[in-house]
């Protein structure tokens, strides 16, 4: 059984993500809907707005988030590949995509959208996660070990990025390191993982059976 769980803490797009600094009210609101849970709506509106505004990499990426948000990666990779045909170094829109490519089981597009998305920002905490996560779908264990302890230094207080360095760690055979991270996880949302429990138990895995 395959899970990637919280594959990304995905950067809110109101406020400090894709539809802040200088977006028009309309796509501001259509934001809050996003951070509400209404994605649906979201959706509907962002369809409307994308047609007037078919350059606004900002409102496609939103799009494409939304679709994901719905369980809809078809309809959230032709959203994010329109954010990049208007802005084809948009960030948000690439690690987007890399996010999808991943719950699709498409690994090198993935690995290979992630890399396009360290050459806009060395520095994307959130990018290197992902990118250990595809490692460790591959089996490259000893790629994946790095770029999650990258992500874990550029984010220490995110629980997704110790997440997927405990992660890390278990898949390399570090079980002291890796219940270390796990621990700080738990610290971190207040709760103990049990998506980490169950990977650690071997109920799930991060790769096809």
């Amino acid at each position: 059984m395959k899970r990637l769980g919280r594959l990304l803490a995905i950067v809110l797009l109101v406020g400090c993500g894709p539809v802040a600094g200088g977006s028009d009210a309309r796509l501001s609101q259509i934001g809050e809907m996003y951070q509400q849970g209404d994605y649906t709506t979201a959706v509907s509106q962002l369809t409307e707005y994308v047609q007037e505004h078919p350059d606004n990499a900002q409102a496609w990426t939103l799009l494409g988030e939304s679709h994901a948000k719905l369980m809809q990666p078809e309809k959230a990779q032709a959203a994010y590949e329109s954010a990049l045909q208007a802005n084809p170094r948009y960030l948000f829109a690439l690690t987007g995509l890399g996010n999808v490519y991943s719950q699709q089981g498409k690994l090198e597009e993935a690995m290979q959208t992630y890399e396009q998305a360290i050459e806009v920002d060395p520095n994307d905490a959130h990018t290197y996660t992902g990118m250990a996560v595809v490692a460790l779908q591959m089996g490259d264990n000893e790629k994946a070990l790095p770029l999650a302890i990258k992500g874990y230094e550029l984010a220490p207080t995110e629980p997704v990025m110790a997440e997927n360095l405990a992660l890390a760690y278990h898949y390399n055979g570090d079980i002291p390191n890796r219940d270390k991270y796990a621990k700080i996880v738990a610290e971190l949302d207040g709760v103990e993982s049990e998506y980490l429990e169950a990977i650690f138990s071997g109920k799930l895995s991060l790769r096809e059976n």
